[in-house]
């Protein structure tokens, strides 16, 4: 059973047909001005099939790959927040693939992951990567694939011969987490920084909501709530609205903050990078950690204080559980310490203190779970060690 369907190109709309001839897909553009004329032509294309047991398709206008690049990006820019990155992977693209779409195979396109996966990187910061990382060929491999299906969409190209090709399995890298003595030393060089009076209730807000920063940056007073202590993010990276709430320390910082500047933007700023850099230097904090990880310390400390998985996901506004799954083996370590205290009721609230003292004094959450065993008590040393806790 076929179907009519209208498509828009450079708005200019084209009733089409969509039917199946001996188990091929034909789909064919008409002429035909609504949908009953449409409907007309699909009943005695059919008939013509059924009868002749076959289906003569127009052959495709060969479109080349510099148009099809020219239009998803014109389509990219109408309809997705990331057409500012899709500029710079379709750029990318065009380096490599050239001529018409339909000469494009499965093949070339794994040539072009296979290339691009031994290339040297382009950013100049990333001075220790000999190659580009397999996140960025996925995240080239994704536009193609995009852009294919589009042209299959418009009824430029019979099939995407990108659809085969797998992306790399990519694996989550290690985050930083700061501690609460290198948090309280952060808060107060952000403090004494008077010509950035903005950043340390920035940071409070990162620190407590686990915020991207350019939601935070992007806040107004109206979307912040003191009645129902709620923000509300009316768009966030997964496309969709979000609420946060507030705890008492957001609530106070934004509060004190609102006595200043109380209209428009929460942060007058568009960048916090330089403010960021220097607070950071001067609270003694390792330049490996961004000002993203403040994300990872909420989450990873929401994880530790026992919060499920399911509700860090939706306080941090991951779309997918496999997101906040990086922050799982923290809470899995966490409860095998904590279950050791039905074991000997003694040694087990020594172990949970020892415990709470290395999460306190470490940094790395990677490394964390590996100084349990240093933190194991044995039972002729629990009094000591109950005196020193």
């Amino acid at each position: 059973m076929g179907r009519v369907y209208k498509r828009k190109h450079r708005g200019v709309e084209t009733w089409c047909l969509d039917f199946t001839v001996n188990g091929r897909r034909v789909r064919e553009a008409t002429k035909a001005h609504n949908k009953t004329e449409a409907g007309r032509l699909l009943k005695l294309a059919e008939g013509k099939a059924e009868r002749e047991g076959k289906y003569e398709v127009k052959p495709l206008k060969a479109v080349p790959f510099s148009t099809l690049c020219k239009e998803f990006l014109a389509w990219s820019k109408a309809n997705k927040k990331s057409h500012r990155q899709e500029e710079a992977l379709v750029k990318r693209l065009q380096e490599f693939f050239s001529g018409p779409i339909d000469r494009i195979t499965t093949f070339q396109v794994e040539k072009f992951k296979r290339q691009l996966a031994a290339s040297p990187p382009r950013n100049p910061t990333a001075k220790t990567k000999k190659t580009v990382s397999q996140a960025t060929v996925n995240r080239h491999l994704a536009c193609l694939k995009t852009m294919l299906n589009k042209a299959v969409e418009w009824g430029w190209q019979d099939k995407n011969p990108a659809a085969k090709v797998k992306l790399y399995k990519e694996t989550f890298k290690p985050f930083y987490v700061l501690s609460a003595e290198e948090q309280t030393r952060l808060l107060e060089a952000a403090e004494e920084m008077k010509r950035s009076p903005y950043l340390k209730p920035l940071l409070i807000v990162a620190l407590n909501t686990g915020m991207r920063r350019g939601e935070i940056l992007g806040m107004t007073w109206k979307h912040v709530d003191f009645e129902r202590n709620i923000i509300t993010v009316p768009m966030s990276k997964s496309g969709e609205m979000k609420r946060i709430h507030m705890n008492s320390i957001v609530r106070d910082a934004l509060s004190s903050w609102k006595t200043q500047e109380s209209d428009g933007d929460v942060f007058y700023v568009s960048s916090v990078k330089r403010a960021w850099t220097k607070a950071r230097t001067l609270a003694g904090i390792p330049s490996v950690c961004r000002f993203h990880d403040m994300r990872h310390t909420c989450a990873s400390r929401l994880v530790m204080a026992g919060v499920p998985l399911t509700a860090v996901q939706k306080a941090l506004g991951h779309k997918t559980i496999q997101m906040t799954e990086r922050y799982s083996h923290l809470s899995d370590d966490f409860m095998a310490e904590a279950m050791e205290t039905l074991v000997e009721p003694e040694v087990g609230t020594q172990t949970a203190r020892k415990l709470l003292r290395v999460i306190g004094e470490t940094h790395n959450p990677l490394k964390i779970w590996h100084a349990r065993e240093d933190s194991n008590l044995r039972p002729s040393d629990s009094k000591s060690d109950a005196l020193s806790s």
